[in-house]
């Protein structure tokens, strides 16, 4: 486990705010059930759902590298309603949580070796890999605001992680 004082940013803290998100957005979803089936080209995903799915299952299966478990491949989930995806990213968060919570600063610095679907083989610390998830995931519900405003959805919400307790 790291040290509780620290400078920097805490695993946490940023697990925290990934989980505060993905809970305003999972709410926002139940109210505007038809943003699910939008239109959406980013990562070559065909609908918002699409793209959800994308963030949720790359959130699983590389918290399952984090934590050592056996990686689920993309056909281990076919097709999802909304809240079958949100369950996807409840099983990350547990993973993340555990990861957070029990890795060592030795641990964050060993490398690994990661088969991406788009990058072929890849080799990162689990730290770059830890932080890789929380950008990934905050890059793609941005790129989701703008795409469904342009279709008349609006969040309202400040998608900054400047604003991730004001989320809560």
């Amino acid at each position: 486990m790291i040290g509780t004082e620290t400078t920097a940013i805490t695993l946490d803290q940023f697990v925290t705010d990934n989980e505060h998100l993905t809970k305003r957005w999972h709410r926002w979803l139940t109210a505007h059930p038809d943003a699910f089936n939008v239109p959406c080209d980013i990562y070559d995903t065909k609908t918002v759902g699409g793209l959800i799915k994308h963030i949720f299952i790359v959130e699983l299966r590389h918290s399952q590298r984090l934590t050592g478990q056996r990686v689920a491949t993309y056909e281990d989930f076919p097709g999802a309603s909304l809240d079958d995806l949100f369950t996807i990213h409840d099983q990350a968060l547990t993973n993340l949580r555990v990861f957070s919570a029990e890795t060592t600063a030795a641990s964050l610095n060993e490398n690994l070796e990661i088969q991406t679907l788009s990058a072929g083989t890849v080799h990162a610390s689990r730290r770059k890999l830890f932080v890789h998830i929380m950008i990934h995931s905050r890059r793609h519900w941005a790129q989701l605001a703008t795409l469904l405003r342009t279709h008349g959805l609006k969040t309202d919400w400040p998608q900054d992680f400047l604003f991730s307790e004001a989320m809560a």
